[in-house]
């Protein structure tokens, strides 16, 4: 009987690899409607619930509620949204400490807080947008991800205020270049940002 154990939880694993994989591969499209992104993220969380030790789950039901954040343009809806994907990201985090990936989300979630009313919450906000990708570099230097998110953050704060195009070019340079060497654990952990960065490039040039 105790043989059958590893070939049984070898067999578990290959489920949920599968199933986190068809659905990561849908992300690029489901985001370019706000409908689809909500039922990702519930997809997600579904996949959390049965596999409660895995953060993976978790972590990609947070970005898709914090995308659809940016989607909206009811503060109070986008507010709803950014609680869902702060609750899910800290369990990741519990279950994940210390991780770069978990700390671009609350970067991310960071920034979209700011969009509900930039004039208050800016200053708040983007402190802590700075302090997350800060910690995220420190938990990982190589991880592209900071540096394209630090530049986005950069290209829509005032020039006055250290902002703009000038000092997010660099920035989304160096991105780039570590998209082109960063290899990911696995087909199932973050890969994405590349396309979004050389986008942002373009703009800047």
């Amino acid at each position: 009987m105790s043989l059958s154990i590893p070939v049984l939880v070898e067999a578990q694993n290959e489920n949920f690899e599968n199933n986190m994989y068809k659905n990561i591969i849908t992300i690029d499209s489901c985001f370019k409607s706000p409908e689809a992104t909500i039922n990702l993220a519930e997809t997600f969380e579904q996949i959390a619930n049965s596999e409660k030790k895995q953060y993976l789950p978790l972590y990609y039901a947070s970005y898709c509620y914090a995308i659809n954040a940016f989607m909206q343009k009811d503060p109070v809806k986008i507010d709803q949204l950014l609680d869902k994907a702060e609750s899910l990201i800290n369990q990741a985090d519990s279950l994940k400490p210390e991780n770069s990936e978990i700390t671009c989300i609350k970067s991310l979630i960071a920034s979209a807080r700011i969009i509900v009313n930039p004039m208050q919450r800016g200053m708040q906000y983007g402190q802590l947008v700075s302090q997350m990708i800060e910690l995220a570099k420190k938990e990982d230097p190589n991880n592209p991800r900071t540096y394209y998110l630090q530049a986005q953050s950069l290209m829509y704060t005032p020039e006055q205020y250290g902002g703009g195009c000038k000092n997010a070019k660099p920035l989304l340079e160096m991105a780039i270049n570590k998209f082109n060497t960063f290899t990911p654990e696995s087909r199932i952990h973050p890969s994405w940002g590349m396309e979004d960065a050389k986008k942002l490039l373009k703009q800047c040039k």
